[in-house]
């Protein structure tokens, strides 16, 4: 197939000003770029996307790059082939393509905020800073390692603040009882991830000790019933 681009180049006109140039770089990766046996197509928001994928140092990290009108923002969720992937990075100095960098979730977070109301995040959970001491009452001690978790930031997760108990499993005991492996938020952070168009929510959490009001079945902690729901619903009342 004949690169009309790099033809042009050649034996064409040849473009006295950036933004000419620009231009065709970015009509030739649109033509270049669906050829290319690492060239697939992404969802971001509901709207099919093409990306290229590049490995990075890790198999659950990737680099991409889309056309650079492409709407991704950081903290966006992207589907790509069945999985669910967490935009972290974005370059502001690529007038090419649209230049970002994903890292796979792991983890379907499920939560309330104070109502019976249930809520999830999917999420990167990954290991941060461990200790070799314990923390924990007279029922039990747990160790007290760091985790980070990044996910996006909306007006759900924003609310995840510190002192929030959050479960990441179900541990399964020899007596044939069933336990939340649950850890307290310590830290709450958008900052960190707010360079470019968009933002994400880092945590970072500790483990912590279940307690007897968590919910084993949905993964819930602190959990609130429907019929233990005090706060006021809309409607209702005299006309």
């Amino acid at each position: 197939m004949i690169n009309w681009g790099l033809h042009k180049r050649y034996y064409g006109e040849h473009h006295t000003d950036r933004d000419a140039a620009v231009a065709e770089a970015r009509a030739d990766f649109m033509l270049d770029a669906p050829l290319n046996p690492a060239w697939m197509i992404a969802t971001v928001r509901g709207v099919k996307v093409g990306m290229l994928i590049k490995a990075s140092d890790a198999p659950e990290e990737k680099w991409f790059n889309a056309p650079y009108d492409s709407d991704i923002m950081i903290g966006d969720l992207i589907e790509l082939n069945g999985y669910i992937w967490l935009c972290t990075k974005l370059s502001n100095t690529d007038d090419v393509t649209l230049k970002g960098f994903i890292k796979q979730c792991n983890l379907n977070l499920q939560f309330q905020l104070g109502t019976s109301e249930i809520h999830n995040a999917w999420c990167v959970f990954d290991s941060g800073v461990y200790s070799t001491t314990t923390h924990g009452t007279s029922t039990g001690n747990v160790g007290a390692q760091q985790f980070k978790v990044w996910l996006p930031y909306n007006e759900e997760t924003r609310c995840l603040q510190r002192d929030k108990r959050l479960a990441t499993e179900v541990l399964y005991y020899p007596d044939g009882s069933k336990h939340l492996r649950c850890y307290v938020v310590t830290a709450n952070d958008s900052v960190d991830g707010a360079f470019g168009r968009g933002r994400y929510l880092e945590l970072k959490m500790l483990e912590s000790l279940d307690s007897p009001k968590d919910n084993v079945e949905l993964m819930i902690c602190d959990y609130i019933a429907p019929e233990d729901d005090t706060t006021d619903k809309p409607g209702g009342g005299w006309i």
